[in-house]
């Protein structure tokens, strides 16, 4: 990654992360330092499979995120 893109980064995740509910903040805490579908589900007391939708909707959300307005 280039210095651009991580200084980006530092920026933008942390007002990404401030949008979400504290569940989802959770969820994408655990996923983002390593924990599998099925290790997160158990820690949040939900099912993997709600760990997969979770997943999806922050791939989404950070896509429109990148998409919206400066």
């Amino acid at each position: 990654m280039k210095v651009p893109d991580q200084a980006a980064f530092r920026v933008d995740f942390p007002r990404f992360r401030e949008e979400l509910t504290p569940t989802t903040q959770a969820a994408l805490d655990l996923l983002a330092a390593g924990w599998g579908t099925g290790a997160a589900a158990a820690r949040l007391g939900v099912t993997p499979a709600r760990v997969s939708q979770l997943r999806r909707e922050l791939a989404q959300k950070w896509a429109a995120f990148h998409d919206g307005p400066a």
